[in-house]
């Protein structure tokens, strides 16, 4: 369960930019998660109202955009998505055959917005 860890985290730069920006409350944080990133949305959602007690981030919506995995060729330099559950054995290009494969989305992990009052 890294959720616990990484909404903790989360939470502790949410904290940091309200108090530097003076704001009595956070009313909102929006983040963008890659999919490869395994994230177990609803979990992070109750982990982040519990950190969140008794701070300025309290009641705090937490909004989770999940960014889909693609991939890049290099041969072609085609971008197509990727499920990742069925496993990245023998996967190729779906335009040109290659299998020369590089990440292209899936993998980020960002702090988009946070909203203050």
């Amino acid at each position: 369960m890294h959720e616990l860890s990484v909404t903790k985290n989360v939470l502790q730069l949410v904290i940091r930019h309200a108090e530097a920006n003076k704001a009595r409350r956070v009313v909102g944080v929006k983040l963008e998660i890659g999919e490869m990133r395994d994230i177990v949305e609803d979990l992070m959602q109750k982990c982040f109202l519990y950190l969140a007690r008794g701070t300025v981030a309290e009641g705090a919506a937490l909004k989770i955009n999940v960014i889909p995995l693609t991939c890049n060729c290099r041969a072609c330099n085609e971008v197509f998505p990727v499920d990742w559950r069925k496993g990245f054995d023998h996967m190729s290009c779906p335009k040109c055959g290659g299998a020369s494969l590089a990440p292209y989305t899936g993998q980020e992990f960002f702090i988009k917005e946070i909203d203050v009052v």
